[in-house]
């Protein structure tokens, strides 16, 4: 796999890992800027659309980002979005294909670090966080689902255990998500949520030290597949995918280095033939701030 095509914008300057969102050939990038602010556009085509990043802005005047933002799609025209501001709490807000929603939606939590999101069918979003103790808490929004308080969001769910980064989590199947995360070592950790339970976590690799969270790109016909990025401790942006649906064992023999430095945590998407990948997008925190992209087609 040839990782030959790499992107800065130098229109923007980022603070930490990006996020993205993807369907039907479309990215929609979220970045937190260097002046904390929320900031968001479209590309599509190769292109990007407009001739500027929008401001998004926080749920009071005042607000500002505490980490990066998450962001995913269940379909065409929806996005949800998730951001910590310096309140520590949770905030979300959907996008119907036209419109943002006109208030954030506070989820709570206490949060100092991004969270992470997955979708496994239309109409549900999950989303993950590190809270302050260390731990990993997951909270669900689902279309007609009464759950906490009588809204469509269930309550938070604890996850365990002590990590030291933010998590990352990609649906590889129908009823399927993939959690990673990194130990106090800086060795990848993984769980997943099958539909009804949670798997205890489990180291992935003794051998490679990553040192910042990871990022995981799959689909709901993966069968199980996710790629995940990462990047080492010397800055190198690696990828290796692993299965641990269909065989518990099944990943890729190594870990392959995409021949470039980043400055952050990777974000990654990615588009699937079927079980097949057909396209991977990264993007991270460049040189001088500026936003990398590289990606692969096949």
């Amino acid at each position: 796999m040839a990782w030959n095509n790499l992107e800065v914008s130098q229109d923007i300057k980022v603070n930490g890992a990006p996020a993205v969102a993807s369907w039907e050939g479309r990215l929609d990038v979220f970045v937190r800027g260097t002046d904390n602010h929320l900031y968001h556009r479209v590309y599509e085509s190769g292109l990007w659309h407009g001739t500027k990043w929008d401001l998004i802005a926080g749920p009071a005047n005042n607000s500002t980002l505490i980490s990066s933002p998450a962001a995913v799609s269940w379909g065409s025209n929806r996005i949800d979005l998730f951001a910590v501001w310096n309140d520590k709490h949770l905030s979300h807000l959907a996008w119907d294909g036209s419109s943002w929603q006109t208030k954030w939606d506070d989820l709570g939590g206490a949060i100092n670090d991004a969270p992470a999101a997955a979708s496994w069918k239309k109409m549900r979003a999950d989303v993950f966080i590190r809270t302050t103790d260390n731990n990993i808490s997951r909270r669900y929004w689902e279309e007609y689902h009464v759950g906490y308080q009588g809204t469509s969001w269930e309550d938070w769910h604890g996850l365990g255990p002590n990590l030291m980064s933010a998590p990352t989590a990609a649906a590889s199947a129908l009823g399927r998500i993939d959690c990673f995360g990194a130990d106090k070592d800086g060795h990848l950790m993984h769980m997943l949520y099958d539909g009804r339970n949670d798997s205890p976590w489990a180291k992935v690799d003794d051998a490679l030290k990553i040192k910042d969270a990871p990022a995981a790109a799959s689909a709901v016909t993966a069968d199980g597949r996710v790629d995940v990025f990462v990047c080492d401790a010397d800055g190198h942006l690696k990828k290796r995918w692993f299965n641990k649906k269909t065989n518990p064992n099944q990943q890729e023999d190594k870990w392959v280095d995409t021949g470039s430095l980043i400055y952050s945590a990777p974000a990654a998407a990615a588009w699937w033939d079927g079980s097949k990948p057909k396209r991977f997008d990264c993007f991270a925190q460049g040189k001088d701030n500026t936003l990398f992209h590289t990606w692969w087609a096949g």
